[in-house]
């Protein structure tokens, strides 16, 4: 079983929150629009990256083009 903390899981929440409340003006999102939500929302930028790299890695977000992101159904 593998240990999260809360404060990791809060991240992770939030910034797949963030996605979706971007994803439901579009059709989906670029990197930068991602980047300027996080900021305006008070997240830090690397932990950013570094959740939307393993959301792409686990098969959460993907890339319909490149440099744009897309949630998966």
């Amino acid at each position: 079983m593998t240990s999260v903390s809360v404060s990791a899981l809060n991240t992770y929440v939030n910034i797949l929150t963030l996605i979706k409340k971007i994803e439901g003006t579009k059709d989906y999102f670029s990197y930068n629009d991602l980047m300027d939500a996080a900021r305006r929302e008070g997240l830090n930028p690397e932990a950013v990256e570094a959740y939307l790299d393993k959301l792409k890695r686990i098969g959460t977000v993907y890339s319909p083009k490149p440099g744009f992101f897309r949630l998966a159904d």
